[in-house]
């Protein structure tokens, strides 16, 4: 394969990269999933299944570098729901697969990044996984490390000591107003780490998800906890329609979940009401995002007899920044 950086189409891509991404379909989440056909997807497969969009419907672009000591690909598409709340423009690099290659080569890699989006972004987030290295080098900050875990349905705990009044349902027109008071619950967050983000925009980039997640457009179906008339937690979740191209499975993902500390029982009582809804409606797992201080969640997870999938480094690059040796 020659040298050089290119920008390209999904169809594009080179045989031989095509080839060494079968059996992965690194950094998309119907590589966790098991079955022959899942096994057998390539990154090309991956990327049709999401019609080469970004996280917001924006039109991906693809980076493909080549050397001597190997490639990397990076998948870059706006932030442009994040972007409002956060007052700069962020794009992300998302699906970034590398083969085994030197310092060099990232290094062009990232200039390349650079003098494509510095005149439309000042950051690039990049996902990438914990073997990666990169994180020392200059223009990345290091955001979070995030882990997925994978639930199969079907699987109940008992929750002890539910106050009578607490009960779970499907939301209905009129909470949304309530529920938004739950977006002060999200302490954690990967653009906290940015310099001028604070908890105030953060709050209202939660309350604006909670709101379209209300509306049916961020989410499939939103479960309220309620004790009395009062909210105190909620879980909003949405089919993942690229697994279920690429499977067939119904997999649930870009969960959202907001307890009131006041009433951590409500996050179990969620979960099961989860696990109700999915088996009436014939869903095979669901796949859960959180940050690595989250640390109850992930044990609460286990409980359920959930799995870690995947694990990976948020970092961003600072676009304004020329120095990437």
């Amino acid at each position: 394969m020659s040298d050089g950086h290119n920008w390209l189409r999904a169809e594009e891509l080179p045989a031989e990269v095509l080839a060494a991404t079968r059996g992965q379909c690194q950094g998309h989440p119907a590589g966790s999933l098991a079955g022959p056909k899942a096994a057998s997807l390539s990154l090309l497969a991956c990327l049709e299944a999401e019609g080469a969009v970004g996280a917001d419907r924006s039109v991906a672009e693809i980076l493909f570098s080549a050397g001597t000591s190997g490639w990397i690909l990076s998948r870059c598409a706006a932030r442009e729901f994040d972007s409002r709340f956060l007052g700069e423009n962020i794009f992300e690099a998302r699906q970034v697969v590398a083969a085994p290659s030197g310092g060099e080569l990232w290094r062009q890699h990232l200039e390349a990044l650079r003098d494509r989006f510095r005149d439309r972004a000042r950051w690039l987030l990049s996902s990438l996984p914990l073997e990666a290295g990169v994180a020392e080098r200059p223009g990345f900050a290091r955001l979070a490390r995030k882990h997925r875990y994978f639930c199969p349905i079907g699987n109940r705990i008992e929750v002890s000591a539910v106050p009578t009044r607490l009960r779970v349902r499907e939301a209905r027109d009129g909470d949304c107003h309530r529920l938004q008071t739950l977006s002060s619950r999200f302490q954690h967050n990967q653009y906290l780490a940015l310099p001028g983000v604070g908890p105030d925009r953060i709050r209202k980039l939660y309350s604006e998800w909670i709101r379209l997640a209300c509306l049916g457009e961020f989410a499939d179906h939103t479960l309220v906890a309620e004790e009395g008339e009062r909210p105190v937690g909620l879980f909003a979740v949405r089919i993942r329609e690229d697994i279920r191209r690429l499977t067939g499975q119904l997999i649930t993902g870009h969960s959202l979940i907001a307890v009131d500390p006041g009433y951590p029982v409500a996050f179990p009582a969620l979960v099961n009401g989860f696990q109700e809804l999915a088996l009436r409606l014939g869903w095979a797992g669901a796949e859960f995002d959180f940050y690595e201080q989250t640390a109850s969640v992930r044990r609460m997870l286990e409980r359920y007899l959930c799995h870690e999938v995947a694990a990976w480094d948020v970092f961003a690059l600072d676009l304004a920044d020329s120095v990437y040796a």
